[in-house]
């Protein structure tokens, strides 16, 4: 199954923060990362106190049924 995770970071080195969580999610038994979006920066909404979001979206292939994967 594909899975797509959509991935967002507001505090601190955001790049980097992705960058871990693309590294992590890769890392877990059988699953593994096959596509990688671009980075995008975004406002906050609903707090708008907050700093901008980089975002971005993962696409994840996975042996693991939905409940597992969760």
């Amino acid at each position: 199954m594909i899975v797509f995770l959509s991935l967002g970071s507001n505090i601190g080195n955001r790049e980097n923060y992705l960058k871990k969580a693309i590294t992590a999610i890769a890392s877990l038994e059988k699953n593994s990362v096959v596509e990688i979006s671009s980075v995008y920066e975004t406002e906050p909404w609903g707090n708008k106190n907050q700093a901008m979001f980089l975002n971005q979206v993962i696409a994840v292939e996975s042996e693991l049924g939905p409940l597992e994967f969760l």
